[in-house]
């Protein structure tokens, strides 16, 4: 029941205090000229409680949003983070970009340094979904490029992902592996640092080097050669001065290398079987790094369409670049045999240097 009550009579006057009935509850009031206040019922008294607690709600939720935000934000740039999807991102180029707060560029504390056309590209995607990893996105080439070392290390650093300390950062440029001034440049600024070393059959891989340059040759509209033409010489010799047929002679980069470096801090990695098991060769790179497991069998799924492993994570399927995988041309039964046997003993001197057989012969 809701009534006004006046101690002086029936007609309102303005300048007279009233006593409110709410439910039972006296409230006093004061008119003001002709108005008497609002009139209040028990739903809207509810109805504004309910507003009020759910402002409340809100409020906090936004508070604590903001708090989380600050703590992994920098006052440059701001932006959630997802360590596990940075690598499937469409933008993983500007993630190198993003700072959070507690990060900065780091050297490389592992570097990848080929072998080029054995699946170095695919290893960083890979590495790259684990979360304390981080990731330089393009190839720096600057222990291989005259030009870029001159410019110091503080150049290489800011070419770097920011990261946090627990984070570790890693390079891939594949000419490094087969450049001979590279193993001591690299030594001079890390004499402890990891590599990561991707092999594959040599035969294979010669052919998938021929294949790239010929795309390159064919868009700019330069003449190309049959293979058989490259590797051979008009007297049916192995020709030695084809670069692609060179950079599959393993073992006389290896002891370069080994020069410099001691073999527990190279992890060798099998180009053919990262192809058919990725998740295998994964798990041994994490246990050399030191990194627990966190990237699972679930995030690869192999693609029929294009025939080999993708990457899978919570939002996104992603496939490496239609260029990664091409399709070799049909080579000569008798070249095939030659450079397979050519490279025969060139293998088991790489094998002895790596203490590890692959099957190769």
């Amino acid at each position: 029941m809701l009534m006004y009550h006046s101690n002086v009579g029936d007609k309102p006057n303005k300048n007279v205090k009233y006593s409110l009935l709410v439910d039972g509850s006296i409230r006093d009031v004061t008119q003001e000229g002709r108005s008497i206040g609002f009139v209040c019922c028990s739903k809207c008294t509810r109805f504004k409680l309910i507003v009020v607690i759910s402002l409340i709600i809100i409020g906090a939720v936004f508070v604590t949003y903001k708090l989380t935000i600050s703590f992994r934000s920098s006052p440059v740039i701001e932006s959630s983070a997802v360590s596990f999807t940075q690598s499937v991102n469409a933008t993983e180029h500007f993630s190198d970009k993003i700072r959070y707060k507690h990060t900065k560029r780091h050297l490389p504390e592992c570097i990848i340094i080929g072998i080029r056309k054995s699946g170095t590209r695919a290893l960083l995607t890979y590495l790259n979904l684990h979360p304390h990893i981080r990731t330089a996105t393009e190839e720096i080439h600057f222990f291989d490029n005259d030009d870029n070392y001159s410019r110091g290390l503080e150049w290489y650093r800011k070419k770097m992902p920011y990261s946090f300390p627990e984070e570790i950062t890693i390079e891939k440029t594949p000419a490094y592996f087969s450049t001979r001034i590279v193993p001591d440049r690299v030594y001079h600024m890390n004499s402890s640092i990891k590599l990561l070393l991707i092999v594959r059959e040599p035969y294979e891989r010669t052919v998938s080097d021929y294949v790239q340059i010929s795309m390159k040759k064919q868009a700019k509209n330069l003449p190309v050669y049959p293979f058989e033409q490259m590797v051979l010489k008009k007297n049916g010799e192995i020709n030695m001065q084809y670069s692609p047929l060179v950079r599959s002679v393993y073992h006389m980069y290896m002891e370069n290398w080994l020069r410099r470096f001691d073999l527990k801090q190279f992890h060798i990695i099998n180009g053919d079987n990262l192809i058919k098991d990725p998740y295998s060769e994964i798990r041994l790179i994490e246990d050399f790094l030191g990194l627990s497991h966190r990237i699972k069998k679930k995030n690869f799924y192999f693609n029929e369409s294009r025939g080999f492993f993708c990457i899978r994570n919570e939002t996104r399927d992603k496939c490496l670049a239609a260029s990664k995988g091409r399709e070799h041309p049909l080579i000569d039964s008798y070249v095939r045999d030659k450079l397979k046997q050519f490279f025969r003993p060139f293998n088991e001197r790489f094998f002895e240097l790596i203490q590890r057989r692959f099957d190769w012969n």
